[in-house]
C-alpha cells in the first residue's frame, strides 16, 4: 500500500501534506505557526514508543535510520516510566526477602520435627 497517495490521488506532495495538518490544526484551535510536519514525528515516534510496537515495525513506518535517532524523539509516559521503577523495587524487595528468609530456613534444618 502506497502511503503517499491520498484518496486515490496523485501522490502526496510535502506541501500538501502539511496544508492538510495544519488546517486540521487550526480546526482545533491550535495556531499554525507553532506546527508543520515535523511536529508529527516526535508525536508518532512517542505514540509508538508507549503503545510498545515493535522498533521493526516503527522504524519501518517512520523511516528512521537507526534506533539511536528515533530514541531521541521519544518521550516517555509517565506509565511506562512508573513501570520500570515499579519493576525495580519489586525486584530488589524480592531478592532481599528470599536471601532473608534463606537465611532464616538454613538453621531451622536441624530442629527434630516431633517434640
Amino acid at each position: 500500500m502506497d502511503l503517499t497517495k491520498f484518496r486515490g490521488s496523485d501522490a502526496l506532495s510535502y506541501s500538501k501534506a502539511r496544508e492538510i495538518v495544519l488546517s486540521a490544526f487550526e480546526a482545533i484551535g491550535l495556531p499554525r505557526r507553532d506546527y508543520g510536519l515535523h511536529s508529527l514525528r516526535p508525536g508518532g515516534a512517542s505514540a509508538a514508543a508507549n503503545a510498545h510496537i515493535t522498533d521493526r515495525l516503527s522504524n519501518r513506518h517512520g523511516r528512521w535510520k537507526s534506533d539511536k535517532a528515533k530514541d531521541g524523539y521519544i518521550k516517555d509516559n509517565i506509565a511506562s516510566l512508573l513501570s520500570v521503577f515499579c519493576h525495580w523495587v519489586f525486584n530488589l524487595f524480592s531478592r532481599s526477602f528470599s536471601s532473608y528468609t534463606a537465611r532464616v530456613e538454613t538453621p531451622l534444618k536441624w530442629l527434630p520435627t516431633t517434640w
